[in-house]
C-alpha cells in the first residue's frame, strides 16, 4: 500500500453500535447472494431431476463458466473502493467521472470474456472431461457466455451502490432476477405449460434473461432521484485511458485474488469430471451446497470494504480498528452456524438434488469437509475485504495465489491422484489452502493496521 494515514480520530460510535450497523447494510446484501445462489441452486435441480449426466455438465461447464465471469468482474471492481473512498474524503464532484470511467473498463472486459468463453467451449474434450459430459457442457457453456454482456453494467450499478452504503435496491434488484430466472428455467428446461423441454438449453436461457433485467432495473436506479444531484450519467464521456490504467493498477490484482479461490473450486470441479460421473455430480452437489453457505460471509464482504474505504478516506484508524473488530465477530458467527447446519441437515440437503444412493453417499462425506472450511473460508473473505478497502491489494494476491495454488491445489491433486483418496483427497486440499490462506491474509492485515497506526 503506497498511502499512509497521517491523522486519526476517535471511534464516535459503540462496537455495538457498528455490529448493528454493519448487520443492517450487510443484511440485503447477504439476502441478495443468497437469492443469487438459489438461481444456481434451482438449474442444478433441473440438471439433477434432467439425469446424472446433465447434473455432471452443469457442474463442469458451470466451473468453466464461474471462473471467467468472477475474472471479469474482479476487473471491474476497483469502483466500489475508488467511490467509497471518494465518498469518504467528501470529494462528490469526482463521482460521475469515475461510474462511466467504471463502465468503459467493465464493457471493455466483460467483452472479452465472452469472447473467452465461447473458444473454450470447444475446448472441454482436451481437459480429459469424461465423454459422456462433453457435448451437453458445451452447450450450456457457449449460452452462457452470453451473460457476461449485461454481467458488466450489472457489477458497475453494484459497485457504486454498495460503496455508498445504499445497500437495500441490491436486494431488490437481485430477487427480480431469481424470479425471473427460475421461472424461464422451470419452464424451458422442464417443458411446463405446453413449452418445448429445452433441458440445459433452457436452463441457460434463464440465466441470460434475468440478467439482462436485472442490468435494466440497476441502472434506473442510478439515474433516478436519489443519485440525481450528483449526474452520473449526465453526459457522454470517451475513456480516459489514465483513469482506467489507474482503476487497473487496483483492479488487476482483486481480480487475481478472486481467480486464484475461485480457480481452486473450478479445478477441483474438472478434476472431478475426469474422476468420472458420479464424483462430478457428487461435487456439484457438495459445491453448491458451500457456495450457498459462502453467499452469506460474501454479502458481509462488500460491506466491509465499503465502510473501511470510507474510514481510509476519512484518515480515521480507530473507525478502521473498530468495524474491523465488528465485521470479524459477525463472520465468525456466520461460520458456526454454516457449519453447524451443514453437519446436521447434510442428509436431507443432499437428498434434495438426487436419489442416486452413489452420488448421496460421496456427496455426504464431502458436505462434511464443507463444514470443516467454513471459518477459514469466512475470514479469508473477511480479510481479503478489509484489505481492499484499504487499497491493499498486491500482496494479498500473492498470498491467495501461494495458498490455493501451491499449496492447496497441489495437496489435494496428489491426494487425488498419487495416494488414491480420489474425490475426498480433493476436498481435503480445499480445507489446507483456505486455512492457510486466512491465516497469512490475517497477518497481512495485522501488518497494514500497525503501519496506519504507527
Amino acid at each position: 500500500m503506497s498511502e499512509t494515514v497521517v491523522s486519526a480520530t476517535n471511534a464516535t460510535v459503540s462496537l455495538g453500535a457498528d455490529i448493528r450497523r454493519t448487520l443492517w447494510l450487510a443484511l440485503p446484501l447477504i439476502m441478495a447472494q443468497l437469492f443469487q445462489v438459489s438461481a444456481g441452486l434451482v438449474d442444478t435441480l433441473i440438471a439433477g431431476h434432467l439425469g446424472s449426466t446433465a447434473l455432471g455438465a452443469v457442474g463442469v461447464g458451470s466451473a468453466v463458466w464461474i471462473i471467467v465471469m468472477l475474472g471479469c468482474m474482479g476487473l471491474s471492481n476497483a469502483l466500489a473502493p475508488m467511490t467509497a473512498r471518494l465518498l469518504g474524503s467528501n470529494q462528490l464532484g469526482l463521482l460521475g467521472h469515475y461510474l462511466r470511467q467504471g463502465l468503459w473498463l467493465a464493457f471493455i472486459v466483460h467483452s472479452l470474456g465472452v469472447i473467452l468463453l465461447l473458444f473454450l467451449s470447444k475446448q472441454l474434450a482436451v481437459l480429459g472431461i469424461d465423454e459422456a459430459l462433453v457435448v451437453p457442457a458445451q452447450t450450456y457453456l457457449g449460452i452462457m457466455a452470453w451473460t457476461l454482456l449485461p454481467s458488466a453494467m450489472l457489477v458497475v450499478a453494484r459497485n457504486f451502490l454498495e460503496a455508498s452504503e445504499n445497500t437495500h435496491p441490491v436486494l431488490l434488484i437481485t430477487l427480480i432476477g431469481l424470479i425471473v430466472n427460475v421461472s424461464v428455467s422451470v419452464l424451458l428446461g422442464l417443458g411446463y405449460w405446453g413449452l418445448p423441454r429445452l433441458g440445459l438449453v433452457g436452463i441457460a436461457w434463464g440465466s441470460v434473461t434475468s440478467l439482462v433485467l436485472m442490468a435494466i432495473v440497476a441502472f434506473i436506479l442510478l439515474l433516478g432521484q436519489r443519485y440525481h444531484h450528483y449526474q452520473l450519467l449526465a453526459h457522454w464521456e470517451w475513456p480516459r485511458w489514465k483513469l482506467i490504467k489507474a482503476m487497473l493498477a487496483l483492479s488487476i490484482p482483486i481480480a487475481l485474488s478472486i481467480l486464484f479461490e475461485a480457480g481452486l473450486f473450478s479445478a477441483v470441479s474438472i478434476q472431478m469430471g475426469v474422476l468420472g460421473t458420479t464424483e462430478a455430480a457428487a461435487n456439484a452437489i457438495a459445491l453448491q451446497l458451500a457456495t450457498y453457505c459462502f453467499m452469506l460471509p460474501l454479502g458481509l464482504s462488500f460491506v466491509v470494504a465499503a465502510r473501511m474505504g470510507r474510514a481510509y478516506g476519512q484518515q480515521d484508524h480507530a473507525a478502521i480498528r473498530q468495524r474491523l473488530q465488528a465485521s470479524l465477530l459477525i463472520a465468525i458467527t456466520m461460520a458456526c452456524v454454516n457449519a453447524t447446519l451443514l453437519i446436521v441437515f447434510k442428509s436431507t440437503w443432499v437428498g434434495v438434488f438426487t436419489d442416486d444412493t452413489t452420488v448421496i453417499a460421496l456427496a455426504n462425506s464431502l458436505v462434511v469437509f464443507a463444514a470443516i472450511f467454513q471459518l477459514s473460508d469466512t475470514t479469508q473473505v473477511t480479510f481479503n475485504a478489509a484489505l481492499r478497502g484499504l487499497h491493499d491489494t498486491r500482496v494479498p494476491m500473492l498470498i491467495n495465489g501461494f495458498s490455493y495454488w501451491i499449496l492447496g491445489f497441489c495437496v489435494g491433486y496428489v491426494l487425488a491422484h498419487v495416494l488414491g483418496y480420489g474425490a475426498r483427497g480433493l476436498w481435503i486440499g480445499l480445507i489446507f489452502g483456505l486455512s492457510s490462506g486466512s491465516v497469512l491474509l490475517g497477518i497481512r492485515l495485522w501488518v497494514v493496521f500497525r503501519r496506519l497506526v504507527f
